[in-house]
């Protein structure tokens, strides 16, 4: 007899291995959306709150990413050089020359940990912008795919958290948070370190996947 979760899988066209990390690590799909159901309806949340969620932190931080690369040509032209490549500033990367001192203060405008704009709590930890594209992992879905990932981090709990506009449209379209990896995370965890405070009150406290 075939395992219903594997059954499940093909219908939908399930692809685990659609990412490098895996979605779900070894979960079986069914079980991982149907505890999160669960959760969701304990209480009182749902995929599309925390797609939106996802969606306005991801729009936050890239509006600091531009806020900072903003900055970038400022740093270059203090050292004299009308550009924003390092490539064109000649010299070796030793502290001492204009380049080593260009690229100090690049790598402190661009992994200076800050709150996310408006928050108290919630941390840009960092951007990635990935060397390939991140597909929907349900075959017949045929949404856009992502090319960044954006690293959040509660400052409170230390939880940190990958996410994308993939992880996004996996929780709104197809009700899947992700498992076992940097972008895995429960209803219940997501509702406890990265919803707004007081936006929904949890009942009880579960073992989270």
């Amino acid at each position: 007899m075939l395992n219903c979760s594997i059954i499940f899988c093909v219908i939908m066209g399930f692809d685990n291995n659609a990412s490098e990390v895996r979605f779900i690590g070894n979960y079986k799909l069914d079980e991982v959306i149907a505890r999160d159901t669960k959760e969701l309806e304990e209480i009182g949340g749902s995929f599309e709150e925390i797609a939106d969620r996802m969606d306005y932190l991801i729009g936050r931080v890239k509006e600091d990413e531009t806020r900072r690369m903003k900055k970038r040509p400022a740093i270059f032209r203090k050292y004299g050089y009308n550009t924003d490549e390092i490539f064109d500033v000649p010299g070796t990367d030793d502290e001492s020359t204009d380049r080593g001192k260009i690229l100090k203060e690049l790598d402190e405008l661009f992994h200076a940990v800050e709150l996310v704009p408006g928050e108290t709590n919630i941390e840009i930890v960092k951007t990635f912008h990935t060397r390939g594209m991140q597909d929907c992992p349900f075959a017949t879905c045929g949404a856009w795919p992502s090319s960044s990932d954006y690293i959040i981090r509660n400052r409170d709990t230390k939880r940190t958290l990958w996410i994308n506009e993939t992880t996004s449209h996996l929780a709104r379209k197809h009700h899947l948070l992700e498992k076992d990896n940097n972008y895995g995370i429960s209803a219940k965890e997501f509702y406890r370190n990265f919803m707004l405070p007081g936006t929904k009150p949890l009942k009880h406290k579960t073992k989270d996947i």
